[in-house]
């Protein structure tokens, strides 16, 4: 998956991606509009798993063997 945080600093609040309030929505006849998700966090991680309820995986450095050139 690829989520990611965005953070809005005129209200000061973390949004998901494709939520943020400058995303203008279409919406048809009927259709209700539901609420964006939103955070108050300190950090890119802590508003990360409050968005989308699980932490944040980095992946781990992986090193490869360096070749030697030899002259």
């Amino acid at each position: 998956m690829n989520e990611r945080a965005v953070y809005n600093s005129e209200d000061g609040k973390w949004y998901g991606e494709h939520e943020t309030p400058w995303v203008i929505r279409n919406l048809g006849v009927g259709e209700k509009v539901h609420p964006f998700h939103s955070a108050v966090a300190d950090t890119y991680n802590e508003a990360f798993g409050v968005l989308f309820n699980h932490p944040l995986e980095i992946p781990q450095i992986q090193r490869s063997v360096r070749r030697v050139e030899l002259a």
